[in-house]
């Protein structure tokens, strides 16, 4: 499998997943926000400012449990078993 593939891959779906929380925000006043997007809780050092790296945390988290979910045996690696089935439970399938 190509890396770039892979990053860009899990950078989406890390991507999806913000998007449609902010969305739900717009969208619906309140809907798909937890309470970890309150800036208090992202503002690490509490000076009423968020750095790139207090904000780009909450992705990393993101991208950390994207990843962890990807690897079904916990072992810190994706196979290519693992990829290809994250590929077809989201309808990709694995020649593509």
């Amino acid at each position: 499998m190509d890396p770039k593939i892979f990053i860009i891959s899990l950078f989406s779906l890390s991507l999806i997943a913000t998007t449609a929380a902010i969305a739900g925000h717009h969208y619906h006043g309140y809907g798909g926000m937890t309470s970890g997007w309150q800036m208090d809780q992202l503002d690490a050092n509490q000076d009423n400012q968020l750095t790139f790296d207090e904000y780009s945390s909450r992705h990393q988290e993101q991208l950390r449990k994207g990843f962890d979910m990807i690897d079904a045996d916990k072992d810190g690696i994706i196979s290519t078993d693992e990829w290809n089935a994250f590929r077809e439970v989201h309808g990709v399938k694995s020649g593509s």
